[in-house]
């Protein structure tokens, strides 16, 4: 009887883990996680690489920032002491599948803009998007 309580222990470990390791959301990880994905998300971010139609941008993004509070607000901007004084401002949302996450804002002409960025990895220390109509990928890392 002891055995067989033990088999099906092991049986149910295994169907679980095959479970897990297949309902992977996004490609880059992570398999598992204990946080939601709303408190992953949540966090100053700040550029690590960032690839233009694949070529490396990284420099033209160094220092930029990345703001996401629970709220659902974001901003985007670049290092304090920069001349530049181009931010985006707005608020974010995930797409009903959590498989993207959607960025609403207003352009310079007061114009109403959604981006959509695909996540490819969404991990506390670690964040992935990529956006298919600008062919702009970033990778953040905390700030």
């Amino acid at each position: 009887m002891r055995n067989y309580l033990y088999l099906k222990f092991i049986v149910s470990a295994l169907f679980v883990a095959t479970i897990a390791i297949g309902c992977k959301k996004y490609e880059e990880g992570p398999t598992i996680s204990l946080r939601s994905k709303r408190a992953r998300a949540t966090n100053v971010w700040q550029v690590e690489r960032a690839f233009i139609q694949g070529l490396d941008s990284t420099a033209k993004f160094y220092g930029y920032r990345l703001i996401m509070t629970k709220e659902g607000y974001y901003s985007f901007s670049p290092p304090p002491l920069w001349a530049v004084s181009f931010s985006i401002i707005g608020s974010w949302e995930f797409s009903k599948d959590k498989k993207s996450i959607y960025i609403h804002y207003k352009d310079a002409a007061n114009k109403e803009v959604k981006l959509e960025y695909r996540i490819y990895k969404l991990m506390e220390n670690e964040f992935w998007v990529f956006d298919a109509a600008s062919k702009l990928e970033f990778r953040f890392i905390p700030a």
